[in-house]
């Protein structure tokens, strides 16, 4: 997991990844009560993204893999196969993004938040 820092003065924060199949790659973001969100993958082709509220969880599956337990945000969930995505957000603290690929080969990206 890595946390998505922002420069001073910047609202924008890009950061590198890389998922092998079957697996995600997990980041957090700080973010306020009633700020937009911009997520966006690039490339987009064969990734998507879930964004999940502050009070998910995550433990590790028997296979090792992160088992992710909360609820997403609308339109971000995981059979939305958001590959970009912008909404206000309704609460306080640490979302989290879950990077994986929609298909048997994994993908070098780069994710980009954008906080308003």
């Amino acid at each position: 997991m890595s946390t998505i820092t922002f420069a001073p003065g910047s609202s924008t924060a890009t950061a590198g990844g890389q998922v092998q199949p079957g697996g995600r790659a997990l980041y957090y973001v700080a973010a306020q009560a009633g700020q937009t969100m911009t997520v966006s993958l690039n490339p987009a082709a064969g990734l998507a993204f879930q964004v999940y509220r502050p009070d998910t969880t995550i433990a590790r599956a028997a296979d090792g893999t992160p088992l992710i337990t909360g609820r997403t945000l609308p339109d971000a969930g995981f059979g939305d196969n958001a590959q970009a995505w912008m909404g206000a957000l309704p609460t306080t603290g640490d979302y989290l993004i879950a990077v994986g690929p929609t298909g048997v080969a994994g993908a070098v990206f780069s994710l980009t938040v954008t906080l308003q």
